[in-house]
């Protein structure tokens, strides 16, 4: 060893270099001082040598970092010189007055392997790099050192070698964060010492952005720099977008590609195509550029400029789509723009975002995305309501059929409506247009759906009772639309009250649902136009709804917040007591029928130990007046019931369906027909198909009664008292916990969509277990259910990625397709 002054300070150890011999021989006592000093300023210095050393053999360390890193000696505090502190590792290292580095590379690697030994791994050690060496004051040649180490010691002279060789070899090639926290233990120093992705990338930037800034201020024009932006803007906003080769020597003219490249260090090459290292170092180079007044707006022009020529290939064209169109999927729905276009109008304005979206127009005349984003930008930021509409119809013009082009059209009517119409004349004007445009989105909605790939656009359905409840609001003392607009909004209601109460979203899981403000706009647009509360209706979906309206989750929760309550008994009974009398009245009514049949299910949720079995009878009885009139035409509602009440159970001999079809105790004569069980399956999913099908298709059909264990009506379990005894255990869990109805409805999804939610005791309390049940593997995902004598195949849900060999519980529900068997995993 070397003292400060350049005298030589070397250990008494044989006048032969250190070398694998020596470190055996030293071992125990540096092993002693690691272990019990893991985390002292000299370990970490030491660790750092040894690094920089194995990797790199011209490797040094100026003193003055050094001295900086332990401190400077204060004799009057009693601290020791550099060299005493030092003293441990003595025997490895060689200290000058200008460096300090490991005696040579094999001594270097051995002490890496020592140190591993002790838990102290390269992770740990490249920490202790960044911590220790990156700051403004650590001298050039220091930091070149590092960045040596980091990648590659030729990285200057081949560009294609930049692969951040040290780092994937240490984090692996797909994950970049070091995950390790520190404690005082060196055992526990691998576990817990903290390296996260983002700190790395900082260093890493920062190590490499003065070579590539300073050329890019002096080159702004440049070819490289141009394709050094493009890439940039690429892999900060399409993560693991790249370009191929050809494409890159393109925009270089040709030019070596090695060649023009090197000042851009932070580039990853491979024989076929070119990107950056990291999106992250992609975000922060753009940061960079701006700063050097190479915007984000001026980097996308210059992209479509040089990517899309007389005809760009499908991927750019795909690649271009995404940047500037694909708009972000977020937990309260999806952002306005893509991230681009965002970030723009965020740091630039309006203006460069539609700069930038009219060059992508005028380059891709055939598609309509562009012209319906312009029209968005134009309506919701910039406010020309007028440029908004001409860019809309030019959306239209180019696909012609597109019900979401449609909506486009009738966003821009509707928000003008809205914010700029005063006199009644341009309230009337604008609201014609409204209506018309999504009466349009309606029609080309619907015929969409032919395509069996197609899911209904419901905005058409929803825009039109958005117009009509503004128009509604602006004309306060007289609305000249009430009484011609009053039909086709109670028909619009009725689509939202089935449409809601028979399934949701489903996307990206079944918990997923409209947003909040969505069925309020229903309700109180149906309330202004028939002075009626949408919670009074008593529609067969209402009523099946009616008992989920004091749930946290349900959709009258969610729009009205307070206020909103579940029907009590009284109340209930006075619907049924109603429907009763309407059904008395008009005994050939079907829909009558079965709402009344309905609301007696509904109501024995209330009472659930009581099962009337002579009230099922009777229910049965008025079933069967239409189980054989109008044969195979009946909504998927009257099978429902059906099968609800002629489903046979073991404790109560009630009448079978063969007996209903039979004609016994029936005051009509039986058709003749034999019909069984798994026939009115088929009917009910046969009657979905051709009423609900295309409406719903994608979205997740909603439970609305599961198989319990009573007897009678009782036996029926509303998917409400589910709901409620998740609530009650979220509840309890949360207490008085911040942001609670927040979490509430997230700690609620997840339960269900962990089926954990099926595992609560009160759950299986309520539900009977399905004792006969064979599970086939086809396509259809369907399973044999032994039910009275006979075996009907029905549908199954169950947990994605459970194994077909696990036990399971099965349990029986009813959607508005049929039933489904529920495939529960055993704890």
């Amino acid at each position: 060893m070397e003292s400060n002054s350049g005298e030589s300070v070397t250990p008494d150890l044989s006048a032969e270099t250190p070398d694998e011999h020596s470190v055996l021989l030293h071992k125990p006592r540096i092993s002693e001082y690691v272990r019990n000093q893991p985390l002292s300023t000299n370990t970490k210095l030491f660790s750092v040598l040894a690094l920089l050393n194995a990797h790199d053999p011209e490797s040094k360390l100026d003193f003055q970092d050094c001295q900086q890193i332990l401190g400077p000696p204060d004799p009057s505090h009693g601290e020791p010189p550099f060299e005493e502190r030092m003293e441990p590792f003595s025997c490895f290292i060689t200290v000058s007055s200008e460096a300090v580095h490991v005696i040579n590379t094999d001594v270097a690697k051995s002490c890496l392997e020592l140190l591993a030994d002790l838990n102290i791994s390269k992770n740990v050690i490249v920490k202790d790099c960044i911590e220790l060496l990156y700051g403004d004051k650590v001298q050039p040649h220091t930091v070149s050192s590092l960045r040596n180490v980091l990648t590659g010691s030729n990285v200057v002279e081949t560009s294609k070698d930049v692969s951040l060789r040290l780092t994937k070899e240490i984090m692996g090639k797909d994950s970049m964060a070091l995950r390790t926290t520190t404690t005082k233990s060196s055992s526990e120093r691998t576990v817990t010492s903290n390296i996260n992705q983002t700190s790395f990338l900082d260093f890493f930037f920062c190590l490499f952005k003065s070579d590539i800034f300073v050329y890019v201020e002096d080159y702004p024009d440049s070819d490289n720099t141009k394709l050094f932006s493009i890439l940039a803007l690429l892999n900060a906003y399409v993560p693991n977008s790249y370009l191929l080769m050809e494409k890159c020597q393109q925009i270089l003219d040709d030019s070596s590609l090695e060649e023009k490249m090197k000042p851009f260090l932070s580039l990853d090459a491979s024989s076929q195509c070119l990107c950056l290292i990291h999106p992250d170092i992609a975000n922060r180079s753009l940061e960079q550029l701006a700063d050097l007044e190479i915007s984000r707006s001026a980097i996308t022009s210059k992209c479509i400029a040089s990517l899309c020529g007389d005809q760009a290939e499908p991927f750019i064209v795909e690649l271009i789509k995404k940047l500037l169109t694909e708009r972000e999927k977020k937990e309260n729905g999806r952002s306005k723009f893509s991230t681009l276009i965002e970030d723009i109008l965020t740091i630039e304005g309006p203006s460069e975002a539609l700069d930038v979206l009219i060059e992508a127009s005028q380059t891709f005349q055939d598609k309509f995305i562009y012209p319906q984003t312009i029209a968005r930008l134009y309506y919701q930021k910039d406010i020309d309501y007028e440029e908004a509409e001409r860019w809309a119809n030019e959306a239209i013009s180019r696909d012609s059929k597109n019900s979401y082009t449609a909506d486009t059209l009738g966003q821009v009517y509707k928000n003008w409506l809205k914010e700029k119409t005063t006199s009644h004349n341009e309230v009337n004007d604008m609201a014609e247009k409204g209506f018309k445009a999504f009466r349009s989105v309606e029609k080309k909605a619907k015929d969409e759906c032919d395509d069996e790939t197609n899911s209904f656009n419901n905005r058409g359905h929803f825009g039109f009772i958005q117009v009509a409840k503004i128009v509604s609001e602006k004309h306060k003392c007289y609305d000249p639309f009430r009484e011609t607009l009053k039909s086709e909004v109670k028909e619009k209601f009725g689509f939202f009250e089935w449409y809601l109460s028979y399934s949701n979203l489903g996307k990206p899981h079944k918990t997923t649902v409209e947003p909040d403000f969505f069925w309020r706009e229903v309700a109180s647009c149906y309330k202004k136009y028939t002075a009626e509360n949408a919670a009074d209706s008593t529609s067969f979906p209402a009523l099946l709804d009616c008992l989920n309206h004091g749930l946290f989750v349900s959709k009258e929760k969610r729009a009205f917040k307070s206020g909103v309550t579940e029907k009590t008994r009284p109340q209930l009974e006075q619907i049924r007591d109603y429907l009763k009398t309407a059904y008395n009245k008009n005994v050939g009514d079907v829909k009558v029928a079965e709402r009344y049949i309905l609301s007696n299910i509904i109501l024995s949720n209330k009472e659930p130990h009581s099962p009337q079995h002579a009230l099922v009878r009777k229910l049965q009885k008025i079933l069967r007046r239409h189980m054989f009139t109008v044969v195979n035409q009946r909504h998927p509602e009257f099978y429902l019931l059906v099968l609800l009440l002629f489903w046979p159970e073991e404790q109560l001999q009630d009448q079978t369906l063969e007996e209903a079809n039979a004609g016994k105790e029936s005051e009509q004569p039986s058709s003749g027909l034999n019909y069984n069980l798994e026939e009115y399956v088929t009917l009910m999913e046969k009657a979905y198909l051709e009423v609900y099908h295309r409406y719903l298709r994608g979205r997740y059909l909603l439970p609305q009664f599961f198989l319990g264990k009573g007897s009678g009506l009782s036996r029926w379990i509303h998917r409400s008292r589910l709901d409620a005894a998740v609530e009650l255990v979220v509840d309890a869990e949360l207490g008085n916990a911040p942001n609670r109805n927040r979490v509430k409805r997230k700690k609620i999804n997840e339960m269900w969509m962990s089926w954990k939610a099926w595992q609560l005791p009160q759950i299986q309390e309520l539900l009977q277990p399905l004792s006969d049940v064979t599970c086939t593997v086809q396509s259809d995902v369907k399973a044999t259910v032994s039910v009275g004598g006979e075996k009907i195949k029905v549908r199954t849900e169950c947990k994605s990625g459970t194994s077909a060999k696990s036990p399971e519980i099965f349990y029986l529900g009813f959607d508005i397709m049929g039933p489904v068997v529920f495939k529960v995993p055993k704890e």
